[in-house]
């Protein structure tokens, strides 16, 4: 299925097999589906979603490609 579609539950299920579980709370929290997940930015991630360790803006970042 295209990212664009996922669900919720699929963009945190990708979370999870990604490494990034700890992440599944806010992104659930914050209703990030496959299509968001897509857009986000490094401000998404730092400013909105709360995500300051750079490690994890980064993983999430590369884990998109």
């Amino acid at each position: 299925m295209q990212v664009s579609k996922w669900s919720v539950d699929d963009a945190c299920c990708w979370l999870g097999e990604s490494g990034l579980s700890h992440l599944q709370g806010v992104m659930s929290k914050n209703k990030v589906d496959g299509s968001t997940l897509m857009s986000l930015t490094k401000t998404d991630l730092k400013e909105e979603l709360g995500i300051d360790a750079l490690k994890d803006r980064k993983e999430r970042a590369l884990g998109e490609g």
